[in-house]
């Protein structure tokens, strides 16, 4: 997503009677507030993943338990932050496709087409790693939750 980019020359009418003007249109990630959501929380959730990561891997000799509990948690946090990026994106995605007629917004990946291509491709493998984050917090739930009745 954040290498999406697409810069278009599109004819513009002014007055009717003159012939159309054109002008050099670009389309970026971070002209829109959703993507750049998008990319920060993805960018978070990586940050915070490599820590929780090292944090185990560091820990790994002692019985920690507890530290697992709160990367649990932690982990649930993240992926609440993933999908709701993932949300805000496909939103504007949407409205860029199709467009509003009752707001007279036009769409726009009819002119932005490789660019609107980058985006939904973005969109779909963060919504995959979503789900996988998913299962992986559900498999280490199920885990935590045998160790504690195994007690």
């Amino acid at each position: 997503m954040a290498t999406a980019t697409e810069v278009k020359t599109v004819p513009i009418t002014i007055v009717p009677t003159l012939p159309p003007l054109p002008v050099a249109l670009a389309a970026k990630w971070h002209h829109l507030s959703a993507f750049t959501y998008f990319v920060v929380s993805h960018a978070i959730t990586c940050v915070y993943l490599l820590f929780s990561l090292a944090l185990l891997v560091v820990n790994r000799a002692s019985n920690a338990k507890k530290l697992i509990l709160i990367l649990a948690i932690a982990d649930v946090m993240m992926m609440e932050l993933l999908f709701s990026g993932n949300s805000a994106a496909v939103a504007v995605e949407l409205i860029g496709l199709h467009g509003n007629s009752h707001l007279r917004w036009n769409k726009v990946c009819n002119v932005f087409k490789g660019y609107c291509h980058q985006v939904g491709a973005a969109s779909m493998v963060s919504l995959i790693s979503s789900f996988l984050l998913l299962f992986m917090v559900i498999l280490t739930m199920v885990n935590l939750h045998r160790e504690c009745k195994s007690m």
